[in-house]
């Protein structure tokens, strides 16, 4: 229980990264190249969390947990932007809290997977 409320702080501190990201992207960008710019980044900074603090992953083969990573947390990017794509054009309007409320939801739902995920494949 430990390992995922520290990867649970780990996606918050993620999640408000992304948020952000995207949030100041929106002034120059549209919601999807917003979405994925800030997903680039915020990725980055959660692998370098999990690694050191939530699973203490000390193996050498350092690359090939990163590709891991990467790898499941852009299955967890798609899940997570197919959500917050339906929800924005199909369920609410387009306005800044909208769009908020949406990338909430779809960062709640994708926490599941991208902890079973880090833990059963990238950092076991």
């Amino acid at each position: 229980m430990k390992i995922f409320i520290k990867f649970i702080l780990s996606g918050i501190i993620g999640f408000i990264t992304h948020g952000i990201l995207f949030n100041l992207a929106t002034l120059k960008f549209n919601n999807n190249l917003s979405y994925f710019l800030a997903f680039c980044i915020a990725v980055n900074i959660t692998f370098i969390i999990n690694k050191n603090l939530t699973f203490k992953y000390k193996n050498k083969n350092l690359v090939r947990a990163y590709i891991l990573y990467i790898s499941g947390q852009s299955k967890g990017f798609l899940i997570n932007y197919f959500i917050f794509y339906i929800i924005i054009n199909h369920i609410v309007t387009n306005t800044t809290t909208n769009r908020n409320i949406a990338f909430f939801c779809a960062s709640l739902i994708t926490l599941f997977f991208n902890y079973f995920y880090a833990k059963r494949i990238v950092f076991s």
